[in-house]
């Protein structure tokens, strides 16, 4: 048996044990309570850590899906890129005849489909409303606007053979809005910021979900030479949400539809336009989700029927085509996996409505 000074000095170190956890579990309590007042979550770690090798540099799109890259998330989503360097629609039940048209789907993440599972995209599923007659193509990639789609639709589509081209546009032009110096080319943040968001460079946000590591990595990243400085964004002067509808920001996507349009006709393909959609049950806050910086939760509804009145016109002007019927769908909160990704309900109702509109584009197409 110890002795009673043993005892003694066991009682006092299992008092100071008890002592320190009951601090750094009162410190640790205290700063993820100030992360949630700054935030407006609580924190957590990222969950796309799975994703990382997906995406790789590339010179002229700043990035894009690595070839033959495949994983499966921790929840079991499956995603596969194909040695060309597309989205994978998984097995199909109907393959593209030898004489089948190629339909070309662009967009950003909601097109790749980042939180579902390859066959649960919505081009997949447009595969499967064509049937055989179709061959479709998913060139989507996270973050990709209408900048990128101007060089894959001038520089790849052709590659393709790509005799309909769909567009489902809006989300990410929009981050753009009221970003002062906004560069015509959309460069100096959103393209820069391609390089975070795609995982090819790391983020400054610490990778853990407990908030005295997250804190002292801040302090240390702020004692550090950050060896990705050069291709970050340049830092906002102003980060303040604001509710305006900025017309250069408009004017840019305008002449960007344009040029699509443009190019389609020249190539003898067809341009579909497909307005975004997002679940705005999920965005009625002050605050902003962070996506874009300066629009305002509540006003992302304002903003794209702004966008959506822009692709409108444009489509009327240019000869393209426009599906409204996105638009005018009573969209369901089970449809949608967050703000703008959809469930694989979602994309499969998303890609009955515009599977009519591209059926009539593969009649139209040369």
């Amino acid at each position: 048996m110890p002795s009673g000074a043993s005892a003694m000095r066991w009682r006092r170190l299992a008092l100071a044990m008890s002592a320190v956890v009951l601090t750094v579990a009162a410190a640790e309590a205290a700063l993820q309570v100030t992360f949630r007042l700054r935030r407006g979550a609580w924190l957590s770690r990222p969950d796309s850590a799975w994703s990382r090798g997906l995406f790789e540099f590339h010179p002229f799109l700043a990035v894009a899906p690595r070839a033959g890259a495949a994983v499966r998330s921790p929840d079991g989503v499956v995603v596969t890129i194909g040695g060309d360097g597309t989205r994978s629609l998984g097995p199909l039940a109907t393959p593209p005849r030898a004489d089948a048209k190629t339909v070309v789907c662009l967009g950003g993440s909601t097109t790749f489909g980042v939180l579902v599972s390859d066959a649960d995209t919505w081009p997949s599923a447009l595969q499967a409303e064509l049937g055989g007659a179709a061959r479709v193509v998913n060139m989507g990639c996270p973050g990709y606007s209408t900048a990128e789609n101007v060089l894959q639709t001038a520089l790849v589509a052709p590659a393709r053979a790509a005799r309909v081209c769909v567009y489902l546009e809006g989300w990410n032009d929009a981050r753009n809005m009221n970003i002062p110096g906004l560069e015509p080319d959309y460069s100096g943040f959103h393209g820069r910021g391609q390089l975070t968001n795609c995982q090819v460079i790391p983020s400054q946000e610490p990778d853990t979900g407990v908030a005295l590591l997250y804190y002292l990595a801040r302090v240390r990243n702020g004692f550090t030479k950050d060896a990705y400085a050069e291709f970050r964004p340049r830092p906002l002067a102003d980060t303040t949400p604001v509710d305006r509808v900025d017309p250069a920001a408009i004017a840019l996507y305008r002449r960007n539809l344009v040029t699509l349009a443009s190019l389609c006709r020249g190539q003898g393909a067809v341009a579909v336009f497909v307005p975004q959609v997002l679940n705005y049950r999920l965005l009625d806050r002050d605050g902003c989700d962070g996506w874009a910086p300066r629009v305002r939760d509540r006003f992302w509804k304002t903003t794209m029927d702004a966008y959506d009145a822009e692709m409108r016109a444009v489509a009327s002007e240019q000869k393209a085509l426009f599906v409204a019927d996105v638009l005018t769908h009573e969209w369901l909160a089970a449809d949608f996996l967050d703000a703008g990704h959809f469930s694989p309900e979602g994309n499969r109702t998303f890609a009955r409505l515009i599977a009519p509109v591209v059926a009539q584009a593969c009649a139209q197409a040369r």
